[in-house]
């Protein structure tokens, strides 16, 4: 058996020196590492440490810096394009129907510093086309008017005991009168006046339209001395009186108690000052 050794050791001698000095110079190397502290601090070169342990090198989180200002605003981008149209809505419902007509006016709701009254139309003559026209509305310069008609503040007057007084209905110049208004349909308004002498001048009773007049009663008689008028002279001495106005429609009127005279070609007072107190559209008719 040692002579078969001897054989081998002959026959690879080569090698095994070579794995003699191999497992040598290992042992050697092994025994030549150093370790951490043998390493003196600051004494490795940044060009000696790998990728991965310089990576790994980092110093503590600092404190957070102050903000830096605000630049400046950029410019304003350009526009985006137009939406898609959205689809057509539904049809809304039908609205109410026109006047059509300036007749339907009449008797609209209206309603002037909260009181309650209905509309009215009224047209009125431009007059004659000439003096020689005996038409006072040959003319056909028709204009008109549109008033909101509401109950007068001398209502309730709607009878002879509810009449209201007007003995002392005298302005700063002595003219005695009132306006009110016939509404609504079928309203009459009553005046009376007590002891008075009515002589040096007329009742005149001006109004929009000619449906409206007056009946006129003196004293204690029972039936009226005079109907369906629109002037009336009553004479000298004092005398109770009671004037009714009544109308088949609603209407504007002022009743003038001592008017001087009125033209009859015009039906406007002749007195400065009932011209301006009687409203333009006013006359008395017939």
């Amino acid at each position: 058996m040692l002579r078969g050794f001897m054989t081998y050791v002959r026959g690879h001698h080569v090698a095994l020196l070579a794995l003699f000095l191999a497992l040598g110079g290992t042992s050697y190397a092994a025994a030549s590492l150093i370790n951490g502290s043998q390493i003196k601090p600051h004494s490795i070169p940044k060009n000696r440490l790998t990728k991965g342990a310089i990576a790994s090198l980092h110093g503590a989180k600092g404190t957070k810096g102050t903000p830096g200002e605000r630049g400046p605003t950029g410019a304003q981008g350009i526009p985006g394009q137009n939406g898609h149209k959205g689809t057509t809505g539904a049809k809304g419902p039908t609205g109410p129907a026109g006047l059509g007509s300036l007749d339907n006016i009449q008797n609209l709701p209206c309603a002037p510093e909260g009181a309650t009254g209905k509309t009215s139309l009224f047209y009125l003559s431009g007059g004659p086309s000439n003096p020689n026209d005996a038409d006072s509305s040959g003319s056909a310069q028709w204009q008109t008017l549109i008033a909101c008609l509401t109950p007068d503040d001398l209502e309730p007057n709607n009878s002879k005991a509810t009449a209201t007084d007007a003995t002392g209905f005298i302005d700063d110049f002595g003219q005695r009168w009132a306006a009110g208004t016939i509404y609504p349909s079928g309203d009459e308004d009553w005046y009376s006046l007590t002891a008075t002498d009515l002589s040096g001048g007329v009742i005149d009773l001006y109004t929009v339209t000619a449906d409206t007049v007056m009946d006129v009663y003196e004293d204690a008689a029972p039936d009226p001395v005079a109907h369906d008028v629109y002037t009336y002279d009553p004479g000298s001495g004092a005398h109770n009186w009671w004037i009714r106005v009544h109308s088949t429609r609603p209407d504007l009127y002022f009743l003038a108690l001592n008017d001087a005279v009125f033209s009859p070609s015009t039906g406007r007072p002749t007195s400065a000052r009932l011209q301006h107190l009687v409203p333009s559209y006013a006359r008395v008719h017939g």
